[in-house]
């Protein structure tokens, strides 16, 4: 369930899911954000870490290392867990709302390798 939240309003919010780009960290952000309401914040950190413990070798498409990407999306996912606990009483559309503008902010605690 989590996941197609993510997925859906990525696109809403975007038009596209990117990697490594702010969309990226807003896909992140909302995914565990989501998790953490549904299944609790220890579970969706397990599970989190859990996705991204796969071969960092090389770089992703977009050219940037692997390792770079894991250390993002790591990050990523705590930020959303964090915002998700805070914010439980959120809707699906709220909680992207908010997660859109705090990725957005000048100073954002969100991360992305590139624009």
């Amino acid at each position: 369930t989590a996941r197609n939240i993510a997925t859906e309003q990525t696109q809403t919010k975007f038009g596209y899911s990117g990697l490594g780009d702010r969309s990226d960290a807003f896909r992140h952000g909302i995914w565990n954000a989501e998790m953490s309401i549904l299944i609790g914040s220890e579970k969706a950190e397990l599970f989190a870490t859990a996705h991204e413990d796969k071969d960092v070798s090389g770089n992703e498409s977009d050219g940037f290392p692997k390792t770079a990407h894991k250390e993002m999306d790591l990050h990523n996912n705590e930020i959303g867990r964090q915002i998700g606990q805070k914010n439980e009483n959120l809707n699906e559309s709220e909680m992207s709302d908010l997660i859109y503008q705090e990725v957005n902010k000048a100073n954002s605690n969100f991360i992305w390798l590139h624009e």
